[in-house]
């Protein structure tokens, strides 16, 4: 018998220097299945509303803001695969986004069963799929935002073999608690793979479309899950371009000339054995972590320890001070591209890419080998003076970092290989990336 596979595709994006107001509208021509509800949004009324429309708005904010974001049940998959996927990058800039990998793989444990579903089950944190369909929601619900002063949006999508067919009970669980559409049509046409790179494109902002151009869907596919994440936000101070200056990055490969953006403000200093850090907050919530190893120290050892990690998913806080923080960040615009299928193995995710053995009688009654063949990732951030602007699909040892405390002024400035994390709701990491080259 012919062996079919199922290719998961995971998308994500991160994009914050202009403001949107509407949700992109979907221009997909393949035939539709299913077609989740997204939830109405009361919209920013500007700064000159009036106080019934203010207050409307700020009600609707504090409500997305009190669906939990489950950090504790998910800081080992965070912690686990932000180390697997982002260390080891020698002298290449990396993005991963492990929301957008939780929602397509959570998606991945719907259509299957047994020993198969408890693999993803045990990677994710969930007890059973119960839990996991709770807690897949609220990261959706706490996240999704588009409201005219930010953007902060998930999608999920399903792309079915026409030859095929599937178990309407499994579509209605992907789309009631993944907010997942479903579409049909014939694998390897060009009809096809054109309507999921549109809906790609739709749901990334159009900042992917050189990647999304190609994507394609083998004949063989029984079924492609896609994932992604929006973003956009200005910076709640933003930086001065006049204050620019152009300088040498100590680059692994050898130092090159950037732009660097500059500001001094009064920020919390954090700092560990290891590295030192600051945030830069957005304009509604959110923000940019910054984290500079000390020198001698790489960013790989700040990937594999616990201290940073703990931070970077809200299970420690380190050390800190408010000082006056002199701050030198460079412009950067990195892009990564991603295999995620090695990685997810050796996290403990093996019966899912073995025919033999894998369980996917949720998704079909038809008898078929079917495997994960394929986990794609592509990612790009782009910072300047306004903002954030990134997008991407299914992202220490020295001593003496201890900050004396007579020191009131520091100058932090990221002029070697760093790692910056973007926040969402509840501190969740949308996006983290390593920056070798700006």
């Amino acid at each position: 018998m012919k062996q079919f596979v199922l290719w998961s595709i995971c998308l994500i994006l991160c994009a914050a220097v202009i403001l949107m107001m509407t949700i992109p509208a979907y221009t997909v021509t393949a035939e539709i299945i299913v077609k989740p509800d997204t939830p109405a949004l009361v919209p920013y009324p500007g700064a000159y509303a009036d106080r019934e429309a203010y207050d409307a708005w700020r009600s609707a904010v504090r409500e997305r803001q009190s669906v939990p974001t489950h950090n504790d049940e998910l800081a080992a998959f965070l912690q686990v695969s932000v180390s697997t996927f982002l260390a080891g990058s020698g002298s290449e800039n990396r993005v991963y986004s492990p929301v957008s990998l939780y929602m397509a793989l959570a998606m991945l444990a719907e259509t299957t069963g047994g020993s198969t579903r408890e693999e993803i089950l045990t990677m994710l944190g969930a007890e059973n799929i119960e839990t996991l369909r709770q807690q897949a929601t609220d990261v959706w619900k706490a996240n999704y935002c588009d409201d005219g002063m930010l953007i902060r949006t998930l999608a999920t999508s399903l792309w079915l073999n026409e030859d095929i067919a599937f178990n309407p009970e499994t579509m209605s669980a992907l789309a009631e608690h993944y907010h997942a559409a479903a579409y049909r049509g014939e694998m390897g046409s060009e009809k096809l793979n054109h309507a999921l790179q549109t809906w790609l494109n739709d749901n990334t902002l159009g900042l992917l479309k050189e990647q999304a151009a190609t994507i394609q869907l083998p004949a063989d596919t029984v079924m492609a899950i896609a994932s992604t994440v929006a973003f956009k936000a200005r910076w709640s101070s933003e930086f001065y371009e006049g204050d620019n200056m152009v300088d040498v990055f100590h680059a692994p490969d050898g130092d090159v000339e950037c732009t660097y953006m500059r500001k001094s403000t009064r920020t919390m200093l954090y700092y560990a054995d290891s590295w030192q850090a600051i945030s830069l907050p957005y304009d509604q919530e959110g923000r940019m972590m910054l984290i500079l190893p000390d020198e001698g120290v790489s960013v790989d050892a700040l990937l594999t320890g616990s201290a940073c990690l703990n931070w970077i998913t809200g299970q420690a806080t380190p050390d800190a001070r408010e000082l006056q923080v002199n701050l030198s960040l460079p412009r950067f615009d990195v892009t990564s591209q991603l295999e995620l299928s090695d990685g997810l193995q050796s996290m403990g995710l093996t019966e899912v890419f073995d025919a033999s053995r894998a369980d996917f009688s949720p998704l079909t009654d038809e008898l078929m080998p079917i495997s994960l063949s394929q986990v794609r990732h592509d990612a790009r951030v782009v910072i300047d003076e306004e903002g954030t602007e990134a997008a991407a699909y299914t992202v220490m040892m020295l001593a003496g970092a201890a900050i004396p405390t007579q020191v009131e002024e520091i100058d932090f400035v990221l002029d070697r290989p760093f790692l910056f994390v973007i926040t969402g709701a509840g501190e969740l990491p949308l996006f983290i990336g390593v920056v070798n080259h700006p």
